[in-house]
């Protein structure tokens, strides 16, 4: 199964947006603001942040061990080896 997922593109680039969509909506968490017209308690809204912050952690390091074990898009990857270069 971890071959065919090395293997395939479709499976490679469905995995990378994923965590990156996931990761792009974390983002809009901890920049938001809360409604002026739906107050939270500062509980809620703290909760809500750090909730963002955990998920982002997480993408991390999802992407981190996917990058390990080969199962991003080539592309990607190349791109990445760049970026350690410079």
């Amino acid at each position: 199964m971890k071959r065919l997922l090395q293997k395939s593109k479709f499976c490679q680039w469905t995995m990378f947006l994923a965590v990156m969509c996931v990761g792009t909506v974390a983002g809009m968490m901890i920049v938001g603001e809360e409604d002026p017209d739906s107050p939270m308690t500062m509980g809620e809204f703290f909760l809500l942040k750090a909730a963002a912050f955990i998920a982002i952690y997480l993408c991390y390091r999802l992407f981190k061990h996917l990058y390990e074990n080969g199962m991003l898009p080539k592309y990607i990857i190349d791109e990445l080896n760049k970026e350690e270069e410079i």
